[in-house]
Order: C-alpha cells, then structure tokens, then sequence
C-alpha cells in the first residue's frame, strides 16, 4: 500500500510546510490588507490607501517565490476603491458647496 505513492506525496509535503512557513504569513497579510482596504474605502479612503500600498508591497514580495494573485488583486482593487470614494466625497462637497456660492453671487 505504500507503493501507490500517497504516503510519499503526504510526506513531502509535511517536509516542504516547513520550508515555506516563513513565507505564508506575508501571503496572508497581503491578503487581509486587500480587503480592510476595500472595506476601509467606504469609511476612510486614507485607511485604504495605507492598507493597500502595505498589502502590495506584501503581495509582491510573496509573489516572487510562489505564483498568486488573489492578494495583489484584492489590494489593486483596495486602493481603486479608495481612489472611487474620495472621488465621490470630493463631488459631493462640491454639490454641497455649489447652492452657497451661487447664493452669494
């Protein structure tokens, strides 16, 4: 039964865990990073750039020893949102301006 290979390929990776233990955090960091920053952009687009640009700077460390993209992702869409809010707030202050100034002309 130890011949089909399952054993070996369970053992390898229980050896290669190890190796890489070191590394997982920053893949999931990045990833948490990525959606604060997509929830944050709704709140504090501040917040959401912070945690965008840190989460990148992770994913793209981690990215150059393992292939995923699920984090970078998430952050790029992170700081679009909060670019997308501050857009938006800064419309609405100036449509909140707008009947003031055209009062006082």
């Amino acid at each position: 039964m130890e011949e089909n290979g399952i054993f070996q390929e369970n053992e390898m990776s229980t050896a290669g865990a190890g190796a890489t233990a070191g590394k997982k955090p920053l893949d999931v960091a990045a990833l948490v990073l990525g959606i604060v920053a997509i929830v944050a952009a709704a709140f504090s687009p501040l917040v959401s750039y912070v945690c965008g640009i840190i989460g990148l700077v992770f994913a793209i460390k981690h990215r150059k020893e393992k292939r995923t993209t699920v984090a970078l992702i998430l952050c790029i869409v992170g700081l679009i949102a909060g670019v997308v809010s501050n857009v938006l707030a800064a419309r609405m202050v100036m449509d909140a301006i707008a009947p003031t100034l055209d009062s006082a002309a």
